[in-house]
């Protein structure tokens, strides 16, 4: 039998597994009941990182685990453009987002190498930390130089824009960026990934305007974007196009805070979630909390039976209900 992963242009000797755990991730965080607001999120988040750490030690993500750390320790008592948001929760959500849909058995050829891009991605632009600094701190934690690590370096300088200042950036424009993310299977998902977070952030994080224009820079090139890493990589085409619906689906969300002038309420159907992936709890969803997050800037678009979440670990005698 032919090996289908010879096929693919992008072959690494070292691909890496996730292993079928008796409870997946989603569900242990989703069995907690920690996390069904935003504000169960961020006051629980250091119970957040610890089910991740475990998740990582079962899957045998050490590597990972020690990348997590680094930049955890990097983001310490930083907040995102909200002033309530752990700056760290920005990588954290993104592993959940991604885990979410492996462990529910959608096809991804490196997932270790995604996790870990994921983990590293702002390192190089935010703390001005160069892929040898990476490479050093993961040799102390006892992970050799081999080809998953090179193609880990390769995977970090490719993500990174630039290398700590903006106006000195490391492509020519943000279309070549795109292009070599595209080449790169790793680093292409992540950005993709990273995009979501973003998005379902956006509200309350950037003022009104970057954050209509950040969600109509995703819409213009997301189509074209994701049938480019579908052609390029096929072996994930599934993970490209449930990330796709996730993508295109929250940043419609954050289109409801500035064009929908009929007054229609901000539904979600079933229709509106993917068949695979993202079964996650209320306040990690990032349908939830983009739509959270323009309810609150325009109440008038709350459908009936939506209650605006209180933190429900303050509130636990009188639970809030949900529409979809």
């Amino acid at each position: 039998m032919v090996n289908i992963r010879s096929l693919f242009k992008q072959k690494n000797d070292d691909f890496s597994e996730i292993k079928t755990l008796e409870t997946p991730l989603h569900v242990r965080l989703c069995e907690s009941n920690l996390f069904e607001t935003q504000d169960d999120v961020n006051e629980n988040f250091g119970d957040l990182v610890g089910f991740v750490r475990e998740w990582l030690q079962d899957q045998g993500f050490s590597r990972e685990e020690a990348i997590m750390d680094f930049m955890l320790e990097q983001k310490n008592g930083s907040m995102r453009k909200d002033g309530q948001t752990p700056a760290a929760l920005h990588e954290i959500s993104q592993l959940i987002f991604f885990a979410s849909c492996v462990e529910d058995n959608i096809q991804c050829e490196d997932p270790a190498g995604v996790i870990a891009t994921i983990l590293c991605h702002d390192l190089k632009e935010d703390f001005k930390i160069p892929a040898q600094q990476l490479n050093d701190r993961l040799f102390i934690h006892g992970h050799q130089q081999n080809k998953a690590m090179h193609t880990l370096l390769l995977d970090y300088n490719t993500i990174s824009y630039h290398n700590g200042d903006k106006e000195k950036p490391n492509y020519k424009n943000k279309h070549a960026y795109s292009l070599a993310l595209r080449e790169r299977i790793n680093p292409g998902t992540a950005k993709i990934v990273d995009n979501i977070h973003n998005a379902a952030t956006a509200i309350g994080g950037l003022d009104n305007k970057n954050a209509a224009g950040y969600g109509a820079r995703i819409a213009l090139h997301l189509n074209e974007y994701i049938n480019a890493m579908c052609n390029n990589h096929p072996q994930n085409a599934e993970l490209f196009r449930t990330l796709q619906k996730i993508a295109g689906k929250t940043v419609q969300i954050n289109n409801h805070l500035f064009f929908n002038d009929t007054g229609q309420p901000l539904r979600l159907t079933n229709e509106d979630y993917p068949i695979k992936g993202f079964d996650l709890p209320r306040g990690l969803h990032p349908y939830n909390i983009a739509r959270d997050r323009v309810i609150a800037a325009r109440p008038e678009l709350a459908p009936m039976g939506y209650t605006f979440p209180q933190n429900s670990s303050k509130n636990s005698d009188d639970s809030p209900t949900y529409d979809l």
